[in-house]
């Protein structure tokens, strides 16, 4: 999913249209130190960590547009091999206008019991003070460098909230997620336990009420 939306924005990016606006920030840093693999040899580790914040706008329409944050890292050890990284901690088109907020791609869902990031789709829709969210897709991997999978981990919920309930802002949300747990390829220091863990789904329902 993350190439296909790479691949669209720059299609989009580069086919005749209005000005793109682009803005981003790009921070680098790097460090070195000794490490001593033994008491009379040591060697020099190198450690690079870049991070790219990115959002284009006007992406042939004056409502599409890509937020991306990513974060690269590079370690150089005379032990060991070289070993660049890319962790997408968010990559996705939103198309956005005064009724509805579609976004596609790696995203952080926050909806009331709703709350993880995923490779998928929300959709936000507001009229007459009562908006809805909708949301769903695989999670994220716990280490964030690859694609999600829906067979190992998955989340999707609603979100219904209005204000127009005597001046107090009333919302109901329910969430649904699930994760295939890490596999023991070797017994457990405390269970002792081999094997694969069964997997624990959550079903969750709640309520907000506030007043300004």
């Amino acid at each position: 999913m993350l190439r296909a939306i790479s691949f669209l924005t720059l299609a989009l990016a580069v086919s005749p249209a209005a000005a793109v606006t682009i803005d981003g920030r790009v921070t680098a840093s790097t460090y070195a130190f000794d490490n001593s693999l033994t008491d009379s040899t040591s060697s020099v580790d190198l450690h690079s960590y870049t991070a790219l914040r990115l959002q284009v706008s006007d992406l042939g329409h004056r409502a599409l547009s890509l937020t991306t944050y990513v974060r690269g890292t590079l370690e150089r050890a005379e032990s060991t091999e070289d070993n660049p990284a890319a962790q997408f901690y968010n990559l996705f088109l939103r198309f956005n206008n005064r009724y509805a907020d579609v976004r596609v791609g790696r995203q952080h869902v926050f909806a009331g019991v709703g709350a993880g990031t995923i490779d998928g789709a929300r959709l936000d829709l507001k009229r007459f003070g009562v908006g809805l969210t909708a949301f769903g897709g695989a999670l994220m991997p716990v280490d964030g460098y690859a694609y999600g999978s829906l067979s190992d981990a998955y989340l999707w919920g609603l979100r219904l909230r209005t204000d127009r309930l005597l001046g107090v802002n009333v919302a109901l949300s329910y969430a649904d997620r699930e994760r295939e747990p890490t596999e023991y390829v070797s017994a457990g220091k405390f269970s002792g336990f081999i094997g694969q863990p069964q997997a624990i789904r959550r079903q969750l329902l709640g309520a907000e009420a506030s007043r300004q």
